[in-house]
């Protein structure tokens, strides 16, 4: 007799008694309701009857494979969405895995497995559903959640100044959005031919640096030149960030945390004139979110909360978990109803107009004077917040003060320890490397790095390039350095074309960022290095990919 299934139930398929109460016994601890089979067989029928939130089974299997399964699944309307995590054994089935992807799987991981690396990749499965289903929801609803709101508020309120009050500002938040939409894909465009070519600036301008000696009457001007690479560096990255084309390390948070690490920084930087205090909720949610980027957030809002308090002042940070409902989404139509987590900066200083308000989170709007601001701490705040589905609102008035509100989704798993990664060692090594960058700058640039680190460097100018390349040198390549985005073949398809003739080797992904990048992405657990890089952080992902490599091996 099968377990009713609840919300958070997950189906593991697996003909061997050992690997199913192992798996079990994990995801049991962290509160799942688990459902077990031996066969494709019963599994479909399982998954039919329970529809379970995930489907987690072995690639091979007497009587049937875990592709099959995921061939079925996918052809029933009412199950396909399912998530399915297929088990594979690093030795024997590595060659399956590809097919498996092709037929409907979401993600794999190979036994043996870390406890925390299988709980992590259920949690980001269940998580990226849920993202979809927002998403999606959000999508295919707006156009009618609008026209609703059209008719609801014609036909309720009688006071037609009123309704016609809302229709307003419905009308001025589309324009709103839509402005803001078009701004960053300008900007995230800029952003991503820029940092191609800020790392061609920065690599050489190190690269000079290494090779010229303190006395030398250039040195000074080397080191302005990789000065203002690292300004312009950081206004892209910034850039990135309101065009929510940046790359996120997710985990589940708490923001109370997030809270108590920043405001110590605050506290330094602030002033003693600015009496600093906060308010945190004991029960608070967790949320998925990128914990160094909303300490971004948190740090944008206090800075920007100082400069509106020259003469002093308070700045009061809280936290707690609120439910917006239909009534909310009604008011205020970029907001989905749901649970949050809401982070509040509220400060006593002089406060903003109507007119001031609404440009506020445009890029490269400020009212500071020429040389105190790029106008792009708020923006980015903005951009950061809305790639984490959630959304800011302000409230201020000149003269009493001003409150930024953000809202992000909370979700019901514990803060994830595991995730906290200690930062890649700088130094060199004497292995191969293959470098497939289809910018001939950046290809001899990183050729001419890794060389001076020691390593032996074979070049390709472009996917297909590099998968020939790597058959001509098959025994020799340790890791692979592939941009994502190439012309011919992209990184990640010949990494696909590579895996079947050296399964293991390590695979580190460049990306300055384009508008491809972000749904490539969704299913590459490897190592990936942001443009404009460095000397340091590409020496450093590069020896971690082979550390990893060598302690995977023992």
């Amino acid at each position: 007799m099968a377990t009713q299934a609840t919300e958070n139930t997950v189906l593991i398929v697996d003909d061997t008694f050992e690997h199913r109460e192992l798996m079990s016994s994990l995801l049991k601890q962290y509160g799942f309701n688990v459902l077990t089979a031996e066969s494709i067989e019963d599994a479909y029928k399982l998954v039919e009857r329970e529809h379970p939130v995930l489907v987690m089974s072995d690639v091979v299997m007497p009587g049937g494979s875990g592709i099959e399964l995921c061939r079925l699944i996918r052809k029933n309307v009412d199950l396909n969405r399912i998530p399915i995590l297929l088990v594979s054994a690093l030795d024997k089935e590595t060659q399956h895995i590809v097919e498996a992807l092709a037929a409907g799987a979401d993600d794999y991981i190979e036994m043996p497995f870390e406890p925390h690396r299988l709980v992590a990749k259920v949690m980001r499965l269940l998580e990226r559903r849920k993202a979809e289903e927002n998403l999606e929801k959000q999508v295919l609803e707006r156009t009618e959640q609008l026209t609703a709101l059209n008719l609801k508020l014609k036909a309720e309120i009688e006071d037609r100044a009123h309704a016609e009050d809302a229709l307003r500002r419905t009308e001025e938040w589309l324009i709103h959005s839509q402005k803001l939409e078009a701004i960053g894909s300008l900007a995230g465009g800029v952003a991503h031919d820029f940092n191609n070519l800020l790392t061609a600036i920065l690599g050489n301008s190190q690269l000079l640096l290494d090779k010229t000696s303190e006395d030398n009457p250039h040195r000074n001007r080397i080191l302005e030149i990789e000065k203002a690479g690292k300004k312009a560096a950081a206004l892209t990255r910034q850039l990135l960030a309101f065009s929510r084309r940046q790359l996120l390390e997710r985990c589940t948070v708490s923001l109370n945390d997030t809270v108590g690490n920043t405001i110590k920084m605050l506290e330094r930087i602030i002033g003693e004139d600015v009496q600093v205090s906060k308010v945190l909720a004991a029960d608070l949610w967790t949320v998925y979110a990128d914990a160094a980027q909303i300490d971004q957030v948190l740090m944008n809002l206090g800075v920007n909360a100082r400069d509106a308090m020259p003469n002093g002042g308070r700045l009061l940070i809280s936290t707690k978990n609120v439910v917006l409902d239909e009534s909310y989404s009604i008011q205020y139509p970029y907001a989905q109803p749901g649970k949050y987590v809401q982070l509040e900066v509220s400060d006593t200083g002089s406060g903003m107009d109507a007119k001031t308000r609404q440009r506020i989170f445009e890029p490269f709007f400020t009212t500071k004077e020429i040389g105190k601001g790029t106008g792009l701490g708020l923006s980015m705040a903005y951009g950061i917040i809305k790639q984490h589905y959630g959304h800011i609102s302000v409230y201020s008035e000149v003269g009493h003060g001003t409150t930024f509100r953000v809202y992000l989704p909370a979700t019901v798993f514990p803060v994830d320890e595991e995730a906290k990664r200690a930062a890649p060692k700088y130094g060199g090594g004497t292995e191969t490397i293959l470098v497939a960058e289809d910018e001939e700058a950046l290809r001899w640039l990183v050729k001419d790095i890794l060389e001076a680190l020691g390593y032996k460097v074979l070049l390709a100018e472009d996917g297909k390039s590099a998968v020939e390349v790597f058959v001509k040198n098959l025994e020799r390549i340790d890791v692979l350095l592939m941009d994502l985005v190439m012309p011919r073949m992209s990184g990640l398809e010949a990494y696909q074309q590579i895996q079947r003739l050296r399964p293991n080797l390590p695979l580190v992904i460049m990306t300055g960022y384009s508008s491809e990048s972000v749904h490539s992405f969704e299913k590459f657990d490897g190592l990936v290095l942001q443009k404009p890089y460095n000397i340091e952080s590409l020496g450093g992902i590069i020896r971690e990919a082979l550390d990893v490599r060598k302690e995977g091996a023992l």
